[in-house]
């Protein structure tokens, strides 16, 4: 047996069906470090500065608004609320929709925070847009389409990792 015989072949088909999600995933790699860097020094991370703009732009929000806008497990949000609210970043309100319930919003020191990380970010998503081979509006409307298509796996029940035969429930429509 020589050294080619136990070389895995590439499978075109493989590559297609994985394709698109592999680059994703590696797209969301590199999306992270370009933010991670030009946010060097301001005292925010990426997710921290997903989080402030998700409130910025839409808050005050639930934790579950949250949850769902930033695409993260709720556990993981009720941390960052911790977090960010230690720092005096956010401020917790009554829901006035929801007594049981509260909104989280920006605190002055969380929109001073938010400015600061945005004139760090900004005329870097300005020079990765110049380089865009393609109108933004298409690349957003692309994104839209997996990011619905992506909701909508995830609101489905799955199949269970312990039983990989099983078969998943089908797809109407």
């Amino acid at each position: 047996m020589t050294n080619e015989d136990s070389v895995v072949k590439r499978d075109d088909a493989a590559q297609q069906r994985v394709g698109v999600f592999f680059e994703l995933f590696v797209a969301n790699r590199m999306v992270g470090q370009v933010i991670e860097r030009a946010l060097a020094g301001t005292g925010l991370a990426p997710s921290d500065y997903a989080f402030y703009s998700a409130l910025r732009d839409v808050g005050p929000l639930t934790p579950s608004e949250l949850s769902s806008v930033l695409g993260a497990p709720l556990t993981t949000i009720s941390e960052w609320v911790r977090r960010y609210e230690a720092r005096g970043h956010l401020v917790r309100l009554s829901n006035p929709a929801d007594g049981r319930s509260y909104l989280v919003a920006l605190s002055r020191s969380g929109l001073t925070a938010w400015r600061a990380a945005s004139r760090a970010v900004s005329p870097v998503f300005d020079d990765v847009r110049a380089r865009f081979a393609m109108p933004e509006d298409q690349i957003r409307a692309a994104l839209a389409a997996v990011d619905a298509a992506l909701r909508e796996e995830m609101a489905s029940p799955g199949v269970p990792r312990s039983d990989p035969g099983r078969k998943r429930p089908s797809v109407k429509g």
